[in-house]
């Protein structure tokens, strides 16, 4: 019979390098909550609740919640996205939340209906001629129907700032995008800084081929719907660039809203954002915008241990062990100090995210293989229970891992650093 530490794995902390995350994944419920709504497009969490796991499950587990034949979901991290140069797309006749509204729509919908012509094509069915016009712009624009997100809000963009539309408008079914010469000469970001007039013209030329996109997506019949998905949506919210990223973050949460008003399912943004960088944007009716089209990622105890016992389960099955229904069981004792039970002494040095228990019984497991390989420590370690003495001796390692982790989320909320 194996003993638990040749079996026993909690996975990783980090749901970016967890490789086995889509085998033991659990989110109580708060994606089929937020696909179930058509109103829904905010997954709010706190630093650490696992928000990144939910987005990557749903990114590599689509058929699980959607109909793969009739949508499409594309999945925008924006860990690398290039914030200071959205930054410069800014129309500063807007409010500060409408700012950046229309360059997020253009975001969105290059998106969507880039996704629309693939899902089409991929599914041999006939491609209608206004997503073909939309695509034949948005060649036009970047010099490839299919742009990255980098590219999208690149060089290429800026080229638009010194294109002049047609006074009423341009027309797509008419043919005048062939009319279109877009390739005006190398622009830089930095140059509409200095002249006012190109980021007017910009500002211009963005909302006006946004409105194409928008109408010919909402008066196009039977297009299949795409999922949008923004994560790692605080990756630019740090000390020195903090007012800017509100604005930008405040424009994505307004631009996703007018979308799932507007186009009713077809197009379906969804943005997973931090709850404490949420109550800091300057939004209308914002209350009203949280109980309405957000859903909160929060844990209770037994959603906590379920998290914890999904993963041992996994791990049970591969080790060919019964599988473990209570956390408790684990462990050699049934109460420690106080007189907890083990589970509940664990619950309560966390902070109640998924990651402070998965990393003290991390420690946990980690004491008790440091002592069974010490040649020099002659105390016997436990073959078939966990430790309760290896979670005492966790808690210095662990403190102090979440001491960093509280002075990491200080800093991301543009604090300097609390002493501790």
């Amino acid at each position: 019979m194996p003993e638990i530490l040749d079996w026993i794995e909690f996975g990783k902390i980090s749901a970016e390098r967890d490789e086995l995350l889509s085998k033991y994944f659990y989110d109580a419920g708060v994606l089929k909550s937020v696909l179930s709504s058509n109103v829904s497009f905010l997954i709010l969490g706190r630093k650490g609740a696992g928000k990144t796991a939910v987005f990557r499950y749903f990114s590599e587990n689509t058929d699980k919640f959607i109909d793969k034949n009739r949508s499409s979901v594309v999945s925008l991290s924006l860990q690398d996205y290039s914030w200071s140069a959205h930054e410069a797309l800014a129309n500063p006749t807007k409010a500060v939340s409408l700012a950046y509204l229309q360059s997020w729509k253009f975001v969105i919908y290059v998106q969507a209906i880039t996704a629309i012509n693939k899902k089409l094509i991929e599914s041999n069915q006939n491609v209608p001629k206004s997503i073909k016009n939309c695509i034949r712009l948005i060649e036009k624009i970047y010099g490839s129907p299919y742009p990255t997100l980098t590219q999208v809000i690149g060089n290429k963009i800026l080229s638009l700032s010194k294109l002049k539309l047609p006074g009423a408008g341009l027309n797509l079914e008419e043919g005048q995008i062939d009319e279109l010469s877009i390739d005006t000469g190398e622009i830089e970001f930095t140059d509409l800084q200095s002249d006012n007039n190109l980021s007017a013209n910009l500002s211009r030329n963005i909302e006006s081929i946004t409105l194409i996109f928008e109408n010919s997506l909402k008066n196009t019949p039977s297009l299949p719907s795409v999922f949008v998905c923004f994560d790692r949506v605080d990756e630019a919210w740090d000390e020195e660039s903090i007012d800017s990223s509100k604005r930008l973050i405040a424009g994505l949460v307004s631009a996703s809203e007018s979308v799932t008003a507007r186009l009713a399912g077809v197009v379906r943004p969804i943005v997973f954002l931090r709850e404490d960088i949420f109550e800091e944007l300057a939004l209308n009716d914002k209350n009203k915008l949280k109980s309405d089209c957000g859903k909160l990622l929060a844990w209770q105890r037994d959603s906590l241990f379920r998290v914890i016992l999904e993963r041992i389960n996994y791990f049970a099955k591969i080790g060919n062990q019964d599988m473990v229904s209570d956390l408790d069981a684990l462990f050699d004792k049934e109460k420690m100090r106080q007189g907890m039970a083990p589970s509940d002494y664990l619950l309560k040095r966390t902070m109640m995210r998924p990651r402070d228990l998965i990393k003290i019984l991390q420690l946990v497991r980690e004491d008790m293989v440091n002592r069974r390989d010490d040649p020099f420590d002659s105390e016997d370690v436990s073959t078939i229970k966990l430790e309760c003495s290896s979670i005492y001796s966790a808690e210095s390692a662990y403190s102090e891992w979440l001491k960093d982790e509280i002075i990491d989320e200080w800093r991301t909320n543009g604090q300097r650093s609390p002493t501790i």
